[in-house]
């Protein structure tokens, strides 16, 4: 009697990730839905299957067709799973969970350096120390923009493969608009909006200077 073939297994970590309304979140969620989309039929094709590991709260987020890992704080130490895998691509570069021991080749998606820009300097360091013994146990970069890409050259040294792959957007010219609660439907006075948290690397100080000249 013959053994059905075992697919090869490709991870895909999120990391410690809870909530999904922030950038990171969105990417990672972008991702997996298209991923998870893509599983049955690299599944039957290639012989590849797909395992998500992220908190065990979020199980189920991406359907019934690729597996899921649960996160742990141990992982950051040792991570052993029972089965091996072809691949392991960690979505963002703050995610402090090892791949799992034998794996094959290491993926990294970095999304920025920002703390090489505006924290102090015991903060810089300590972040240059955990992402440089990253990149030791990565084995190719992904960088979301060319700026990116040149950051983990200068700042970390690193000389191995790297690829940039701009994010995409989320379109919502077909979703319903709603206002704001508290909000008129049809605001009199022009406003400006900006999205995004109130932290010096999204640079909001820029929207005030560009609000200035503009109608009281």
């Amino acid at each position: 009697m013959t053994m059905p073939i075992q697919p090869r297994r490709i991870g895909i970590s999120l990391g410690n990730i809870g909530a999904l309304h922030d950038g990171l979140g969105e990417f990672s969620l972008q991702i997996g839905q298209r991923v998870a989309a893509a599983a049955p039929l690299w599944r039957e094709q290639y012989g590849i299957a797909f395992d998500f590991h992220l908190r065990d709260k979020l199980f189920g987020l991406f359907g019934t067709d690729v597996g899921y890992l649960a996160v742990n704080r141990w992982q950051r130490l040792r991570h052993v799973q029972p089965q091996a895998y072809a691949l392991w691509h960690s979505l963002h570069q703050l995610n402090k969970n090892l791949p799992p021991r034998d794996c094959g080749p290491r993926v990294v998606t970095v999304h920025d350096l920002n703390y090489l820009y505006g924290r102090n300097a015991f903060s810089t360091w300590r972040h240059q120390h955990r992402t440089r013994a990253l990149m030791r146990r990565t084995d190719m970069v992904v960088a979301i923009s060319h700026h990116t890409a040149a950051d983990v050259k200068r700042h970390l040294g690193w000389s191995g493969p790297l690829e940039v792959i701009h994010n995409g957007a989320r379109s919502f010219v077909a979703a319903p608009r709603r206002p704001l609660p508290g909000w008129d439907e049809r605001p009199t006075a022009p406003f400006l909006f900006h999205l995004s948290r109130m932290s010096p690397s999204k640079n909001p100080q820029a929207i005030i200077g560009l609000a200035r000249p503009g109608p009281r």
